[in-house]
């Protein structure tokens, strides 16, 4: 697709979201008291409790913050998904499967790019060994920011 096709259909989008209300907004229909959730509040909340961990500048502190943010922004979306799923849809005990199936593999590979890469011969230097549990964290947020934006387009609330 061309670039002035792609943002013609851009705009297209746009419009056609600004101009008609949410055709799933709950089961009630729109709601225009509905105080949507903020994901960043959520994530936020998750980093504030490690944040000491995370500021002490020792590598296995900060390590061992960063393994709590994960498990927390695991939890936060286990606790969302009865509010988008029904229960024959998917359940928080599938949610939290997934969510190892996807760490399991994810994290040992992200470990590698940052500690066994061919650049790093022998020994890159511990800060590295915070990295993959960074870049899973935000997998984990990119995930909680659409699973809210879902919730609040359809006036979902927890």
């Amino acid at each position: 697709m061309t670039r002035i096709k792609m943002r013609f259909v851009l705009m297209l989008a746009a419009f056609l979201i600004v101009t008609f209300p949410s055709s799933h907004a709950g089961a009630g229909g729109y709601d225009p008291d509905f105080k949507p959730l903020d994901a960043q509040i959520l994530i936020d909340e998750c980093v504030s409790k490690q944040q000491a961990l995370l500021d002490t500048g020792v590598t296995a502190n900060m390590r061992e913050g960063m393994a709590k943010i994960v498990g927390c922004l695991q939890d936060v979306i286990v606790e969302l998904t009865p509010v988008l799923f029904e229960p024959d849809v998917r359940t928080p005990e599938d949610t939290r499967e997934m969510l190892d199936a996807i760490s399991k593999a994810y994290q040992p590979f992200m470990w590698q790019l940052y500690n066994e890469f061919r650049g790093c011969p022998g020994y890159c230097g511990t800060l590295y060994h915070i990295f993959h549990l960074t870049s899973y964290a935000n997998v984990l947020d990119d995930i909680i920011h659409q699973m809210v934006d879902q919730m609040n387009e359809a006036q979902l609330t927890r």
